[in-house]
């Protein structure tokens, strides 16, 4: 597992403003914290940061958190081993605007996700149109540190449509627990969307025209004007009815 090191600051103050006007300087507000360990609040510059996540491990890398003076000076260690917890995301921009960092031990177990990746394309998929979906995006496993799996990869290129890939079919390495249920399901390759979508859409277009009524023939005037005349009778003579009651 990828190791990196990452300087940290402590946090002047908390508050919204002050974490904004933080991050407008390039630094990304985070905590630290861990068993027995007080957390604090620090401060991690953007650029660093973004460059620490960007390897093979993704979220997963191992980092040595360089601690400043100020810290050592306070009877802190040099450096904190840790792995990101959480990472909060800009909703509109979608840049980072806080980070978790939890404490870890290189000799004691801990829980993570690992991301899962299809390799290969599926022949499901390439010859008959149908399309690859992800049921579960990462697999729950726990381990030492040092052998979290950088991913869980996967060749789909047998797969056809209807075939699925559970948990239990990939491959575990040797100290690695698997803790998601081996029989999630995880991938698996659907009829083509299109298709589905027409089928669909000229059923309903069926079922609709078959309970639709027969559209009347249109009417000639004479009709029309025959049916009005027959109104107005059946009106008068309604009307001369109660009339003659009334006289009564």
């Amino acid at each position: 597992m990828e190791q990196v090191s990452l300087q940290v600051k402590p946090r002047p103050a908390l508050g919204t403003t002050t974490a904004q006007a933080s991050r407008r300087e390039g630094w990304i507000p985070g905590v630290i914290y861990g068993k027995g360990h007080a957390s604090r609040a620090v401060l991690v510059d953007q650029r660093a940061l973004l460059k620490a996540l960007h390897t093979k491990a993704g979220e997963n890398v191992i980092i040595k958190l360089q601690l400043t003076q100020a810290d050592q000076a306070k009877g802190k260690p040099k450096e904190e081993t840790a792995i990101v917890k959480e990472i909060q995301h800009d909703p509109v921009r979608g840049g980072i605007i806080h980070i978790d960092f939890h404490q870890i031990s290189l000799t004691e177990t801990i829980t993570v996700s690992v991301a899962v990746v299809a390799t290969g394309e599926s022949v499901g998929v390439k010859q008959d149109g149908g399309v690859l979906e992800y049921l579960l995006r990462e697999l729950s496993v726990s381990c030492l540190p040092t052998q979290i799996p950088d991913k869980f990869a996967i060749d789909i290129a047998a797969m056809k449509i209807g075939d699925t890939k559970h948990a239990k079919d990939f491959a575990i390495p040797s100290g690695v627990k698997l803790l998601t249920d081996p029989e999630a399901a995880v991938l698996s390759v659907l009829p083509p969307k299109v298709e589905k979508v027409l089928e669909e859409a000229a059923a309903a277009a069926a079922t609709e025209g078959a309970a639709e009524p027969e559209v009347l023939k249109q009417k000639k005037p004479e009709e029309i004007e025959a049916e009005a005349a027959a109104k107005t009778a059946e009106k008068e003579a309604k009307e001369g009815k109660k009339k003659e009651e009334k006289a009564a």
